[in-house]
């Protein structure tokens, strides 16, 4: 799993020994690309749109994504059946990687905004970091980061506001 200026890529295999995939998806859209050694893999134009990934033995596999609530990991379905992409977090970790949403009340729209970056930051970072004691403190001073980005963009937002012309 990666994270690139808002986009979170995923590698699975796509069966025991298919080929390796790699899922990109945009943390602020949702919009999936799935490429396979490098080349686009294209959409099915039936109704769900899922991947037709093409196999060594001529035939070809279907890859569904599926978004999974708030959290930016999705569910991959290759062919119907669940394949884990990231791990699984726990219900505190949803809870604490979602503290900095409560932004919105320090620092309305702008605090949305920069509440739901810091909450994919956080998930990314309980997953990714050595140990959950890690991903804890780092989400902490996310959260604390966050607080402090939001009070300098809603002062700088008053001072432009309060202007005259």
């Amino acid at each position: 799993m990666a994270e690139v200026l808002g986009t979170v890529a995923f590698n699975f295999r796509i069966g025991p020994d298919g080929p390796v995939a790699t899922l990109s998806r945009s943390v602020a859209t949702g919009d999936s690309r799935l490429t396979v050694d490098g080349k686009d893999v294209s959409r099915s134009t039936s109704g769900d749109r899922h991947f037709v990934v093409p196999l060594q033995n001529g035939r070809s596999a279907s890859v569904a994504v599926r978004a999974r609530g708030y959290d930016y990991a999705p569910q991959v379905f290759v062919d119907g059946t669940e394949i884990p992409i990231a791990r699984p977090l726990a219900a505190w970790e949803y809870v604490l990687a979602a503290l900095p949403i409560l932004l919105l009340f320090v620092g309305g729209l702008i605090g949305v905004i920069v509440g739901f970056g810091a909450m994919a930051a956080n998930q990314w970072l309980l997953r990714s970091l050595p140990s959950r004691a890690y991903g804890v403190g780092a989400a902490l001073a996310m959260l604390v980061v966050s607080y402090v980005v939001v009070q300098v963009l809603v002062a700088a937002a008053r001072q432009l506001l309060s202007t005259p012309v």
